[in-house]
């Protein structure tokens, strides 16, 4: 694509062009000059272009954009509040279309944000919680396993969290653990059969099923 812009034109503008011609959504356009990203409320006479200048366009993956606006959102005000519930929304809704899981690059960049959302420890953000869970679907990422552990243990803290709410978690972290291909032991087992079993003595009848799974093919 060939373009005559003006210094006074905003990258975002040129972001905009783009997208006419190339189908390519604005938030999904990431525009390199000289290894330097440009900046959508700059000026494109901010940068050292010439007469001639080729500008590389790359195209983000739809999940990645939004994870970079939620970890790039800041602030407690509505709006800032709301347009990180937008995101953590499609981002699960995307997740939720790709039964493979996300690239661990995704999973690297949400998991900050997750961490963020903690008040206390091993209590976190069901909202993010539940984005993650989505995202990192039969992965077996220890780092997203050891979030929701952590969780589960700090619902264990409190004599009168329902069974219910322990079978959901429970069968958030089990969906995390990657047991396709030949069985193997996941990461730390010790450590899950210890969670498994005290939710079980809860009452945790999903606890029950996945301890009961794991045993079976020797995982725990």
């Amino acid at each position: 694509m060939s373009r005559t812009c003006s210094p006074m034109e905003l990258v975002k503008e040129l972001k905009k062009a783009i997208s006419k011609v190339m189908g390519i959504p604005v938030g999904e356009q990431k525009l390199i000059w000289e290894a330097e990203e440009l900046m959508d409320s700059c000026g494109l006479g901010q940068y050292s272009f010439f007469q001639g200048a080729q500008v590389m366009l790359l195209q983000i993956d739809p999940m990645m954009r939004w994870v970079r606006m939620l970890t790039e959102s800041s602030g407690n005000g509505i709006r800032s509040r709301l347009a990180r519930r937008d995101a953590l929304e499609n981002i699960t809704q995307i997740a939720r279309q790709t039964p493979a899981g996300a690239d661990p690059e995704v999973i690297g960049s949400l998991l900050p944000a997750v961490y963020r959302s903690q008040v206390g420890t091993g209590r976190f953000d069901g909202d993010y919680l539940d984005a993650l869970r989505h995202v990192a679907a039969g992965t077996g990422d220890q780092d997203v396993v050891d979030v929701f552990t952590a969780h589960i243990a700090w619902l264990l803290a409190y004599p009168h969290t329902k069974a219910e709410v322990l079978d959901f978690w429970v069968g958030a972290l089990f969906s995390v653990l990657n047991l396709s291909g030949p069985p193997q032991p996941p990461e730390n087992s010790f450590a899950l059969c210890g969670i498994f079993s005290r939710c079980a003595r809860r009452g945790s009848m999903a606890a029950r099923k996945y301890m009961t799974k794991l045993m079976k093919d020797n995982l725990l």
